[in-house]
């Protein structure tokens, strides 16, 4: 029976040895009396727990729950870890493996968070040992090997002691016997440095062991023996039990009195120390060995097997402890905590939720105040502009229709100097200064006459426009042959290259619009210069480029140059005067036929106008 053994060596804290438990567990009795530390508290109710699972397992478990629940009020992780660690050992005591691997994992879980890898390590050999206790070998195996390289980074290496013995004396068929010899010696190493009693009293029972298997009985049993000697003298009674009965079971076939010597010594033990387990086996045993021989003693042997057997129930009955009903309790409180932190959680959210949303109507809200506000302006603003416009509609049409009545009123005495002063021209008798003064007045009158022309114009609308089929060399080859003498007086050259292409447009605005260009080209080119004027066919479009080499046009006159009543207005090379309309107009009757009138610089100097006119 090594289970107990294995208990007594995977519960020790730092590897201490287990001697005087009793008289320690009276002293931190005393000790709790005035501890008003509450975390000290726990750390001596989690040793009872430990020191009281030789005594009485419900004690163990008892102790280790208060601490617990202490440890959970404190927030102290290495109490509660502590203390879970306590509940598996009382678990696996009363012979429930599942929840001794529960609480098992959940102390693994917490040392590795703490990262107390010496407890962690522990954790791993006490989770091995259970699943070799229910024949998962190749788990149990798995966790020795892990625990083994986890106590290579230990600071301290007397964990190292009792995971080897346990490896070797669950799995002596999995080490090979030089590597058998090693480890133990390794372990009797340590357990020395550390004068770990218990260990090393282990450590002589598996020496014991292997000197059977080799066949060298007598010693094996003999060095059983001394172990056993050495227990009892360190009054490690638990330790010895198992020994005692190995030694008889070793001693049976060959030396029946020495082994019913060991039986009867280790039963005394047992009822002395109330190791109910122990004395059940052994009576047991003895009444096996009577049954076919000595029927007086079998009897005996067979009633004090049924009274152990009935002192175990009441033990039991009488344990004030429900151990299922604790981790029922204890899971559904666990699953009720996470229903309460998922309720708090979705609580925060939806807070946060709720803030955010009245956050959100807030800045609507002032939103939509100021909307409210500035639409109110802006409703004002259009009001006060609609009035505004209405003004200026009615002020512009007021002045247009003022402007006309003016241009046509002065068009009839205008136009009537004018011919008066070209009949008189026309007389062969004038002398030389009266022609002269009739040229100027002739001239004075044609010159006032576009002007009128040009007031007329400033309400063109393009809706108005009649259009028809132009042959468009035609329409420049009269405006060229009318302009030709006003270029000669300048000594300039008029170059035409037309195109035999025909558009919808209307002749007078047409020619209007060319006659315009070439006079500016004219009036802004100095003597001598070379005009032309170039038709060119692309993508549908008749573009019409009148080009000069004249003073061109400074960049700080660009943006206003097609402005009616344009600021750009400058005197012609031979003191032209200028009204600053014609562009403008130009500009208006072109996009009137869907097109577009702009400039380029012609460099070095001049000009380039383009029309651009759809075919």
């Amino acid at each position: 029976m090594n289970k107990p053994l294995f208990f007594l060596l995977f519960i020790m804290i730092g590897a201490q040895p287990a001697v005087a438990q009793t008289s320690e567990i009276e002293q931190i009795r005393a000790q709790l009396l005035v501890t008003k530390d509450s975390l000290q508290q726990v750390d001596r109710l989690n040793r009872m727990a430990t020191l009281f699972y030789e005594i009485n397992i419900d004690s163990t478990f008892n102790l280790a729950k208060l601490a617990r629940e202490i440890s959970d009020r404190h927030n102290y992780q290495k109490g509660k870890t502590d203390a879970i660690k306590n509940l598996g050992i009382s678990f696996d005591v009363r012979g429930n493996p599942q929840l001794a691997l529960r609480y098992y994992f959940k102390a693994y879980e917490g040392y590795q968070a703490m990262g107390d890898h010496a407890n962690s390590v522990q954790m791993q050999m006490n989770i091995g040992m259970v699943y070799q206790q229910t024949g998962n070998d190749a788990r149990a195996i798995e966790l020795f090997n892990e625990a083994l390289m986890g106590s290579a980074i230990l600071a301290k290496d007397s964990m190292l002691a009792p995971l080897l013995y346990n490896y070797l004396l669950m799995y002596p068929k999995h080490f090979g016997k030089d590597s058998t010899k090693y480890y133990l010696s390794k372990a009797k190493e340590i357990a020395s440095r550390y004068k770990d009693r218990l260990v090393l009293l282990a450590i002589e029972q598996l020496e014991a062991n292997e000197l059977i298997e080799d066949g060298r009985r007598r010693e094996g049993v003999e060095r059983l023996e001394l172990a056993i000697q050495k227990a009892h003298e360190q009054k490690l009674y638990y330790a010895s039990m198992d020994m005692m009965i190995g030694a008889g079971d070793q001693l049976l076939p060959v030396d029946t009195a020495r082994a019913l010597s060991h039986y009867r010594e280790a039963l005394q033990i047992a009822e002395k120390q109330g190791y109910l387990s122990y004395s059940q086996e052994i009576s047991r045993k003895l009444f096996d060995f009577y049954a076919g021989t000595d029927y007086k003693q079998a009897a005996y042997y067979a009633r004090l097997s049924l009274t152990l057997a009935d002192q175990q129930r009441e033990q039991e009955n009488a344990s004030g402890v429900d151990y299922m009903g604790y981790a029922i309790q204890e899971s559904q409180l666990a699953s009720a905590q996470r229903h309460l932190s998922d309720q708090r959680k979705l609580l925060v959210i939806g807070v946060i939720a709720l803030l955010m949303i009245i956050i959100i109507l807030l800045l609507i809200r002032k939103n939509l105040l100021k909307s409210r506000y500035f639409n109110q302006q802006l409703i004002l603003k259009n009001r006060e502009l609609n009035d505004t416009l209405s003004a200026l509609e009615h002020s512009h049409k007021e002045n247009t229709r003022i402007l006309r009545v003016v241009a046509h009123d002065l068009r009839s005495p205008v136009g009537a100097i004018y011919s008066l002063a070209g009949i008189m021209l026309s007389s062969s008798h004038r002398r030389q200064d009266d022609i002269e003064i009739l040229d100027l007045i002739r001239t004075s009158g044609a010159n006032a006459l576009q002007l009128v022309d040009d007031l007329l114009q400033v309400q063109f609308k393009t809706e108005n426009i009649a259009k028809e089929l132009l042959d468009i060399s035609e329409v420049l080859h009269y405006c060229v042959t009318i302009l030709k003498p006003r270029a000669s007086a300048k000594k300039q050259e008029l170059v035409l290259h037309a195109l035999p292409l025909k558009i919808p447009a209307n002749r007078e605005q047409l020619w209007r619009v060319i006659s315009n260009l070439i006079t500016n080209a004219i009036k802004f080119s100095p003597e001598s210069a070379h005009i032309e004027i170039i038709t060119e066919k692309a993508a549908g479009k008749v573009y019409i480029k009148v080009i000069d080499n004249g003073i061109g046009i400074p960049e700080n006159l660009e943006s206003g140059l097609f402005e009616l009543y344009s600021p750009s207005k400058r005197e012609g090379t031979a003191g032209e005067k200028t009204y600053g309309m014609g562009l403008a107009i130009s500009k208006q009757i072109v996009e009137g036929h869907g097109g577009r009138l702009w400039f380029e610089p012609n460099n070095p100097r001049g000009s380039i106008f383009i029309v651009e006119l759809p075919l």
